[in-house]
This record gives C-alpha cells, sequence and structure tokens, in this order.
C-alpha cells in the first residue's frame, strides 16, 4: 500500500522510493538466503511480491534491484518458473503494462 496509494493520490516518485524503501530493506532481512517468501516453498505472496519490486524498480529506474541485489535475483527466478517464462515472454499472454489505471498518477500508460 506504501507503493500504489500514492502513485494514485500524490504521484510523487521519490516519496514512494523512501516510504517502500525501509519495508523492503525488512522484507530482504527477513528472507535472507530464502529461496522464497515463505522459505523453500513458492506461495501465492511470491506472485505478490515479485509484482511489487517488479513497480517498485520501474518508479524507481532501476534503483531497488541496484540497491537490494537479492530482489534481481529474486525477480530472475520467479520469471524464469516453468510455464510463467514462457507466459512472461509473450506479451499477448502477459500484460506488463500499465500497472496502474488511467486515473492514477504514476505508471499509468
Amino acid at each position: 500500500m506504501k507503493a500504489t496509494i500514492p502513485m494514485y493520490t500524490v504521484g510523487d516518485a521519490e516519496a514512494i522510493i523512501e516510504e517502500s524503501r525501509p519495508l523492503l530493506a525488512k522484507i530482504v532481512e527477513v528472507m535472507g538466503d530464502s529461496e522464497w517468501i515463505a522459505g523453500q516453498n513458492l506461495t501465492w505472496l511470491d506472485f505478490y511480491f515479485a509484482e511489487l519490486i517488479d513497480l517498485l524498480n520501474t518508479v524507481s529506474d532501476g534503483l531497488f534491484f541496484a540497491e537490494f541485489p537479492s530482489t534481481q535475483v529474486y525477480y530472475d527466478r520467479f520469471f524464469a518458473l516453468p510455464n510463467l517464462a514462457e507466459a512472461w515472454a509473450d506479451d499477448t499472454k502477459c500484460m506488463k503494462t500499465p500497472f496502474n489505471n488511467k486515473m492514477a498518477k504514476l505508471l499509468n500508460n
């Protein structure tokens, strides 16, 4: 919510980055060397988290992947999953953008 709601209300990328940074840092810390959010098992939370880090990396223009390299590793692992990699590579099967509805102030086109 720290990332999504301000995209509709404030539209300030820098504020979103600053608000999200400590939360992302905590998630990365808690995950440690785990392959997935809940350890070694893929869960629905991984789908949500992969979308979130994709959004944060986009709004930060690559800053979060640079600042938290394990999120890039996670992202690459997630989108390389069997069947998902195939769908992700095909824009007719998987819509990557826009992240938000037209009424959002950021990432709406």
